[in-house]
This record gives structure tokens, C-alpha cells and sequence, in this order.
């Protein structure tokens, strides 16, 4: 359940800690539904009792070229980490889940 995290402390919650939560808000599971359904609909059941909430997207882009690098910060992602060693540029960044759709321009690379 590493999609999930505490907004006060910003750790993910444990499996343990998801399972106990889930009793305690009476969730069963649907075989007719798929999991990613569930999933959505048990943390906005979750959250309206616990301090609970999805977890951002993270991303790894390689680019032959610093110039992308640049252009991710444009975008307004949060760059956890840059590996700038070797010959393609590595950025990792958090994104918040379907916020916006990136598209990749050709001249970019």
C-alpha cells in the first residue's frame, strides 16, 4: 500500500496499519469490481475518517540531453534528484496523480 501515506507525516502507511484501518471502516472486498476500482473507492471511504491520502506520482525521465531536464522543471514537477553522470541525464520528480498529461516533443530530445 505504498500509495497511500499520512499527510502529517508524509510515510506510508503499513500494510498492518491499512488492513486494521479497513476493518475498522467495514470494507469488504468486491469480486465483480477490479482492484484499482476498490482501491479508489476504500481511500475516499478512508479519508473521510483518517488523516489519509494518495501518494504523488513519481517519474523517472532519461534524456540524451539537458535541455529535457530543463523543460521538466518547466512543468512545475517537484525534482526529487538529477543523476547527470554518464550519457543521459536521469531526473526524478513527483508529480500529483493525473494532474496534468506530459507530452514529449521530438525537438526535445
Amino acid at each position: 500500500m505504498d500509495k497511500t501515506i499520512n499527510p502529517e507525516t508524509r510515510r506510508p502507511y503499513t500494510i498492518t496499519m491499512i488492513e486494521r484501518l479497513l476493518h475498522d471502516v467495514h470494507f469488504a472486498v468486491d469480486p465483480n469490481l477490479t482492484s484499482k476500482e476498490q482501491a479508489l473507492k476504500v481511500i475516499k471511504k478512508l479519508m473521510e475518517h483518517f488523516p489519509i491520502k494518495r501518494a504523488a506520482l513519481r517519474m523517472r525521465f532519461t534524456a540524451p540531453k539537458s535541455k529535457f531536464a530543463e523543460q521538466i522543471e518547466e512543468w512545475n514537477a517537484n525534482v526529487i534528484s538529477k543523476d547527470e553522470s554518464g550519457s543521459q541525464p536521469s531526473v526524478v520528480s513527483l508529480k500529483s496523480c493525473f494532474a496534468q498529461d506530459i507530452i514529449v516533443e521530438p525537438t526535445m530530445l
